[in-house]
């Protein structure tokens, strides 16, 4: 499966093929290393209700009001609750999908 990235450099959002061409992403042994400053930010290949796609580091909020923070852990992705406390803090990102959407919109867009 090929992972698709979105690349920030100073909170600015700019094409990965660019990224490497103007040396802010170098290539070393087979893997991508970000300079300072930049953030290298993986697809959870899921979209929102807008169908924008969520990256990892992206904010959600759901219906309910709960906002979440999108983590990769241990080679998944999960939606981190950021705004309450409880048992249930860290949600499986494919237990909330259904067809490749998730019921959550974007915050930080």
């Amino acid at each position: 499966m090929k992972k698709k990235f979105k690349v920030l450099n100073h909170n600015r959002a700019i094409p990965l093929d660019q990224a490497i061409s103007s040396g802010i992403i170098n290539i070393q042994h087979d893997s991508l290393q970000a300079k300072e400053n930049t953030d290298l930010l993986l697809s959870t290949e899921l979209f929102d209700d807008n169908n924008s796609e969520i990256y990892e580091n992206d904010i959600v909020i759901d219906a309910a009001g709960s906002i979440f923070k999108i983590i990769f852990l241990n080679g998944a992705f999960f939606a981190f609750k950021i705004n309450q406390s409880g048992p249930e803090k860290l949600l499986p990102l494919y237990l909330l999908q259904s067809n490749g959407h998730i019921p959550v919109k974007i915050y930080n867009k």
